[in-house]
């Protein structure tokens, strides 16, 4: 224990002043790895932040076994990421690709968004309209990107091709769903 800190369980604190008077609360919190890792691959990715394909996988296998009635896809794929990681290293390309999943998680709103793979992104909307409504939402996340990324110094604009589709989960398959998104970028 530290002067000015209340332990209040194992995992927090309360900051106090030297008057008494609470100032804030100090919590410290330990992710458990085995749960970031499932036999599929990481349901968290982990440099982004977002979750990673093997959950984008699971949330559209339920979607068709009778969970919603229409799917939405909005599929990323930054253009030129890796001429801008060559250009200005490694280290900057991890940062832009965490400002980017932020990004792209706010735009996102309600919806899930993923990463499933180095630079592609998946955003899944569940019960759309339309393939419409699933369209706003893709130009909801080209605006997001629309603006500059400062990191290190350097104001990083970069854009993405987005493929949009929608569609009835009552037949068909996720992958054919994945594939007509995949095909069908716009951008």
């Amino acid at each position: 224990d530290r002067p000015g800190l209340e332990r209040i369980g194992h995992i927090a604190a309360l900051a106090r002043r030297a008057d008494g008077e609470p100032t804030h609360v100090v919590v410290v919190l330990q992710d458990d790895p085995e749960r970031l890792w499932s036999p599929a691959g990481s349901v968290r990715e982990q440099l982004a932040h977002l979750p990673g394909a093997s959950v984008t996988d699971d949330w559209l296998g339920r979607a068709f076994a009778g969970g919603v009635a229409r799917v939405g896809i909005c599929s990323l794929d930054l253009d030129g990421f890796g001429a801008l990681v060559d250009a200005h290293g490694a280290a900057v390309g991890d940062r832009l690709l965490l400002a980017v999943a932020g990004r792209l998680r706010f735009a996102a709103g309600d919806h899930l968004a993923t990463r499933t793979g180095n630079d592609e992104f998946t955003v899944l909307v569940a019960d759309p309209d339309d393939v419409a409504a699933v369209t706003r939402v893709a130009d909801r996340l080209q605006s997001a990107l629309a603006v500059p990324f400062p990191i290190d110094g350097l104001d990083l604009v970069v854009s993405a091709s987005i493929g949009v589709a929608e569609g009835p989960t009552g037949h068909g398959c996720p992958r054919e769903l994945l594939r007509a998104a995949d095909v069908a970028f716009i951008g």
